[in-house]
């Protein structure tokens, strides 16, 4: 009777424990409309390519940020890229690292649920986190989802300067193509 009940009980508590990891996975999507970008009112103060420098007068911060590229499937069901960092005062300085920003649109939770994020440099697995869930919004039948991951600049600058980038985000796998990859090192070229 007590091995049973020690077998209930070790059960029970293995079961409470998967539902509480999966409760805690599980992330709210609002059905309100997206917030307007900031930088679409903030002055830009220094471009380079597709990259540009905004002035946040209220936090007294310089954002530098790509717009997003189209890296795998389309605008109902896709991902965009784009990346950026934040420097102190108005002036560009080196940071010490940079966000890149996954922008989903799918049919379902599917970029919300599986955050699962892993880079290639020439067929070599150089990174493989969970990526941070950023916000998400929905109208019932398009699901908008931002996951970001930050990563060390010296990283970035590695990343860059290579020739064959793959990612996979969730399910979804894609190689960088020049044009994608052109437009990540203008984060750089705005720091010189």
């Amino acid at each position: 009777m007590k091995r049973i009940l020690s077998i209930t009980l070790l059960l029970s508590l293995l079961c409470l424990g998967t539902l509480m990891t999966k409760a805690q996975d599980k992330v709210e999507i609002s059905t309100d409309p997206p917030p307007p970008a900031m930088s679409n009112y903030l002055p830009v103060i220094k471009e380079a390519g597709k990259a540009k420098a905004f002035y946040n007068q209220k936090i007294d911060k310089t954002i530098v940020e790509t717009p997003g590229s189209q890296v795998y499937g389309n605008f109902r069901n896709g991902i965009r890229l784009a990346v950026r960092f934040e420097s102190s005062g108005k002036k560009v300085t080196k940071p010490s690292s940079i966000t890149l920003k996954f922008s989903s649109s799918a049919q379902d939770r599917t970029y919300a649920d599986n955050r699962a994020l892993k880079i290639f440099i020439d067929g070599k697995e150089v990174l493989s986190e969970t990526a941070r869930f950023g916000e998400g919004n929905t109208n019932g039948q398009i699901f908008l989802i931002s996951v970001t991951q930050d990563v060390p600049y010296d990283f970035f600058l590695k990343l860059i300067s290579s020739q064959n980038i793959k990612m996979q985000i969730g399910g979804a796998k894609f190689e960088l193509k020049e044009g994608e990859l052109e437009a990540l090192r203008d984060i750089k070229k705005i720091l010189e």
